[in-house]
């Protein structure tokens, strides 16, 4: 195991925060299409019971609501998460370091290189030298705070 592969841990987590809160995006606003995409509404039928009328519209609406509030507070958690890797670089003194950081782990920037060309760096600085740097900043940061 390397030095930094717990604090890499640590960061990756923002990036694949990320894709969850984006699937899980996706998925809400697919099952709210489905929802009011669906077949023209039946103002009511009787139940088996025959004394209760049942709006099967509504009842759609009403169970696509309650999976969006499930979403809703799951996608809510992932953002905390996120927010307090966020904390957590905002305590790195170095801005070009919390910069480097921000850009890959936060706004996943797909590569280095494309991190090194926002960052007017080499690929080899941002590698070899900036990426070490933030990591050895991070960790330090990250053992006072957890």
């Amino acid at each position: 195991m390397g030095k930094y592969d717990e604090t890499k841990a640590y960061l990756r987590r923002a990036r694949t925060l990320d894709i969850r809160i984006t699937a899980l995006q996706e998925t809400r606003d697919r099952l709210w299409k489905l929802a009011l995409s669906a077949s023209a509404p039946t103002y009511g039928t009787w139940t088996p019971r025959g004394s209760e009328i049942s709006n099967p519209t509504e009842s759609r609406y009403l169970r696509v609501a309650a999976l969006d509030d499930r979403i809703n507070a799951e996608i809510d958690k992932l953002v905390d998460t996120k927010v307090e890797i966020l904390d957590a670089i905002a305590k790195v003194n170095d801005d070009t370091l919390q910069t480097l950081l921000t850009l890959y782990y936060i706004e996943c920037v797909p590569t280095w290189e494309d991190v090194a060309d926002r960052m007017h760096y080499s690929h080899a600085h941002v590698t070899k030298t900036l990426h070490p740097a933030a990591l050895c900043a991070i960790s330090c940061v990250l053992k006072n705070i957890l």
